[in-house]
């Protein structure tokens, strides 16, 4: 079993933040790419059946491709590194066991799928296939948590622009044990809009939560809290927008591809959004 220690004692989840995309591999994968312990491809190929982890180790050390020994092995992989090469993709392979210590959704980690970093959490990964509906559902789901700490008694959720009725978001789900969620709520859709609406008891007073990852990018969200929490806000409009691909894209999509790597199923490519949540506060003066 793989440690979750580095060679300086350091963590490995103090480490991942500075790789933006990992792939998850077998414990002889993830040794060799470290160690570049095999004198050849084909002695690696031995220790690692599968071809996913070949092309992985392309990524990393590419000049691995090139060392002696027999090069009939390695030349179907010298292809694929070559087809899906990039000079920025810093592709880190990680074992399942530290996978385990960062946080991802239900089912995950999958062997060999690479995974990319929330923009704000080094330590969150989504398979890249569907990066872009689970960063947008958090943040969707940050503001939500938000508005219900600062005392709201109503929110109304609606699309302005970019995914509407066909995204599925779990505006009152769960992430990490934290409950996002609203004590009653309802959803639905027309073929060219869609609503959340939700309603709270507000009974603390008003706070911000913890844990929040958007809220210290989004100056508007944060005005909303000054309002709510020195001049007793009583209505609120807050834009929730998604304009950025974060590099996770079709150009990616097809350099991993071509590589022979996994993303995790289809990829939903990125659309730009703009959703606003609109509501009441109570009635109450912050503690």
């Amino acid at each position: 079993m793989s440690s979750t220690k580095n060679d300086h004692g350091k963590s490995f989840a103090d480490e991942i933040g500075y790789s933006r995309l990992i792939i998850v591999e077998t414990d002889e994968v993830v040794a060799a790419a470290r160690n570049r312990q095999y004198s050849s491809l084909s002695e690696l190929a031995s220790k690692s059946p599968g071809t996913i982890g070949k092309a992985a180790i392309g990524f990393l050390y590419p000049g691995a491709l090139f060392m002696k020994g027999p090069r009939s092995a390695a030349s179907t992989f010298i292809d694929s590194w070559r087809a899906g090469r990039s000079d920025d993709l810093n592709l880190k392979p990680i074992t399942s066991v530290e996978a385990r210590t960062l946080q991802m959704p239900p089912g995950h980690p999958v062997m060999r799928t690479v995974y990319a970093a929330h923009p704000c959490i080094n330590t969150r990964f989504f398979p890249v296939a569907s990066f872009h509906h689970f960063v947008f559902e958090d943040k969707v789901a940050e503001a939500h948590r938000l508005l219900s700490s600062l005392g709201a008694t109503d929110v109304t959720l609606e699309h302005v622009h970019g995914w509407g009725h066909n995204f599925n978001v779990n505006a009152s789900g769960r992430f990490d044990g934290a409950d996002v969620g609203a004590e009653a709520g309802r959803a639905w859709t027309s073929s060219s809009n869609m609503h959340f609406a939700s309603t709270f008891n507000a009974d603390a007073p008003p706070s911000l939560p913890e844990n929040l990852h958007w809220y210290h990018h989004e100056r508007l969200w944060q005005e909303v809290a000054e309002g709510r929490l020195k001049r007793g806000m009583r209505s609120f409009s807050m834009a929730i927008s998604y304009h950025e691909d974060h590099n996770i894209n079709a150009r990616l999509k097809v350099k991993l591809e071509k590589a022979g790597l996994e993303i995790g199923g289809t990829f939903c490519e990125h659309v730009a959004t703009t959703w606003k949540m609109t509501g009441t506060f109570k009635d109450q003066k912050a503690a």
